[in-house]
């Protein structure tokens, strides 16, 4: 996710625990962008891209304050990550 919010674009994420798609993505289109997943039986359509980027923003910042509270810190450098010791 850090890398689509450097570059944009469309975004899929594939797991290798399910092999016949990605499990969600975000897809840009005229009138928003379309969010979707295989977990949920609805998709949305229309979705504002400052609220996708306010959504994303927030997911990585409470996964890093979650690892942050159980020891692991690490830093994002670009796309990669780099782990704090």
């Amino acid at each position: 996710m850090t890398r689509w919010l450097d570059s944009g674009g469309d975004f899929y994420y594939f797991s290798m625990d399910y092999e016949e798609g990605p499990i969600f993505s975000f897809v840009e289109k005229s009138g928003g962008w379309h969010l979707s997943s295989v977990w949920s039986q609805q998709s949305f359509d229309g979705v504002k891209k400052i609220d996708l980027l306010y959504a994303v923003k927030g997911f990585l910042s409470g996964i890093t304050d979650a690892l942050k509270d159980r020891g692991i810190d690490f830093i994002y450098v670009g796309s990669a990550i780099q782990y704090v010791r």
